[in-house]
């Protein structure tokens, strides 16, 4: 009479045992069930470990005493080791002992035979009981160890893994590398495509990021739109390469059925022992990593280093120090002059914010901005801001017969209707005209906002607002953010005028876009014009508006009221 297996599929099983005699019958009543399971043999706990690292074991048959230790050795030692799939154990003794029997069941064994009272149903019961019991205990060990959105390790696996692979790496004198990323502007796809879009899109990440890495590294979601991958024995250069292909897949975007999703990551970068000398130090350093990468303006990944250390302690001064700069009016207004290239007069000013601290000197906003988060700094900025430049703009138009524009830059945190309400109320104070206002939003957080930004710029547009894209040509260009947004012009980045005298291809492209802006009914400047040479180049092509050093340097508002009286 033959039995099958009730699970009815062919399993790997393995039988520690150092009799000969009793490894046979055990082999001769498994192959009777007659389900093509596989077999292993091995004599004791070294082999048996042996065999277990090198094969897909389901179901282990272990007996209690074996020349080189007792069952509850290897079993405690399973234990201890994470696993990618159920492994079943019955445990074996020619005795039986109740409290062997209970220590092997601690030890993690799911059944126990006495050898002697082993019959072909017992066997098969036991196997398949010890395999059912195994894929339950690995199912509830997952949900407890993975995220339910996505399946990656959540924290308190990740933390697992990650002490278990420093003390590895302290054994074997090696490195490990974290990389700690986010989703750039997650809360916007959210807010403009809903929960499960944004769902969609993390889940899409998730597996980009596992075809890009081996199979043996661990993916975390650290919590919300964050991740970090846990990456052993890894060098900085075989990091970067894995940085590289992420950033490279996010260039693609997630097409749903209504929507294509842009999107692109944030990532920082940490290794030990170099970097940090503990789990948590070693997190710490990685966001600190992060933080500079979004600093530099989003899609960027980037290294810690000792300096970047120090830079955090000055940025976490100048946080402390914001709030009584503004009440202290250490912010003050340059502005550059946008001019016809032909006749090289004035026909806009861009503002330029400056800090004027007392240690440091004039801090450009680059340094300062990213450091306000979106709540009551950000908005008592802004308030400044548009309150200086609003002043100027009266006090020019009182003086002079001709208005000249204005062009501000708004950086991504300002991109919010709180912002842009100060922005409408402060003109409609000073009665200004709206159109005496160009707004500059660079070409980078116009891609990866345009659902959130369109709303917005359509607002300001409404309102009588002037819109540029700046630094156009080297973030992400794309026809369809000209065709979609309400622009009045763009600003082609200064990369295509730095080598413009011996460049053919720059060239060809500044023609290009003096075309397209020209077809589209959209203003262009060139802007980082420096050197006569450059001038003399672009002078003989056909747009109208240039910035740069070679005609004017940033202006105190004196000095604007000073040239225009001239």
């Amino acid at each position: 009479m033959s039995y099958m297996l009730s699970h009815n599929q062919p399993l790997n099983i393995l039988i520690v045992d150092d009799s000969q005699d009793d490894r046979f019958h055990l082999n001769r009543l498994i192959n009777k069930m007659q389900n093509g399971s596989k077999l292993w043999e091995a004599e004791d706990l070294n082999e048996s470990k042996q065999v277990l690292s090198h094969n897909d074991i389901d179901v282990l048959l272990v007996d209690y005493h074996l020349p080189d230790g007792v069952a509850t050795d290897l079993l405690l030692e399973l234990q201890n080791t994470p696993t990618q799939k159920p492994l079943g154990i019955i445990a074996l003794t020619g005795l039986g002992n109740e409290t062997i029997a209970v220590s092997l069941m601690k030890a993690g064994a799911h059944e126990y035979l006495v050898k002697g009272e082993i019959t072909q149903t017992k066997l098969n019961l036991a196997i398949t009981q010890s395999y059912k019991r195994a894929e339950l205990s690995h199912q509830i060990q997952f949900l407890a160890g993975h995220d339910s959105l996505t399946g990656t390790v959540n924290r308190g696996l990740l933390n697992d893994r990650l002490s278990r692979a420093i003390a590895r790496a302290v054994r074997q004198n090696t490195s490990l590398a974290i990389i700690l990323m986010d989703v750039d502007y997650f809360k916007q796809v959210n807010d403009t495509f809903g929960h499960v879009v944004g769902d969609e899109l993390l889940c899409h990440i998730c597996k980009k990021i596992q075809s890009s890495i081996r199979a043996s590294d661990t993916i975390c979601r650290w919590g919300g739109d964050e991740f970090i991958l846990l990456l052993e024995n890894m060098s900085k250069k075989d990091t970067k390469i894995i940085l590289d292909k992420l950033q490279s897949f996010s260039r693609q975007p997630l097409q749903t059925q209504e929507h294509f999703i842009n999107y692109s990551l944030s990532m920082g970068c940490a290794f030990y022992p170099s970097d940090a000398d503990s789990d948590k130090s070693l997190i710490r350093a990685a966001d600190l990593a992060l933080y500079k990468a979004k600093e530099k303006g989003k899609n960027q990944y980037y290294f810690f280093s000792n300096e970047l250390k120090q830079s955090q302690k000055l940025s976490h001064s100048l946080v402390a120090e914001f709030p009584e700069a503004l009440n202290s009016h250490a912010f003050y207004l340059l502005f550059q002059p946008i001019v016809d290239i032909k006749s090289k007069k004035w026909f806009a000013l861009e503002a330029l914010c400056r800090w004027k601290h007392p240690q440091m000197g004039d801090i450009k906003p680059d340094t300062f901005i990213n450091l306000i988060e979106d709540g009551p700094l950000l908005i008592a900025f802004h308030r400044l801001f548009f309150k200086t430049i609003c002043e100027s703009l009266v006090l020019w138009r009182k003086e002079f017969n001709n208005q000249i524009p204005i062009s501000i830059n708004l950086p991504p945190k300002a991109i919010n209707k709180t912002v842009i309400r100060l922005l409408v109320e402060c003109v409609e104070q000073s009665s200004l005209n709206p159109s005496d206002i160009w707004i500059e939003i660079t070409e980078r957080q116009l891609f990866y906002q345009v659902p959130h930004a369109l709303e917005i710029l359509k607002e300001l547009q409404s309102n009588g607002f002037s819109i540029i894209i700046d630094d156009f040509g080297t973030g992400h260009s794309s026809f369809k953010l000209l065709s979609e947004l309400p622009l009045s012009g763009v600003k082609l980045d200064r990369f295509f005028v730095e080598d413009i005298e011996t460049n053919l291809k720059h060239q060809a492209i500044i023609k290009s876009c003096i075309n397209l802006c020209r077809e589209l009914n959209l203003m262009l400047v060139v802007e980082g014009i420096e050197k006569r040479s450059q001038y003399e180049v672009l002078k003989n092509m056909d747009f109208s508006l240039a910035q740069g050093f070679y005609f004017d340097v940033p202006l105190t508002p004196s000095k604007v009221c000073e040239l225009r009286r001239a």
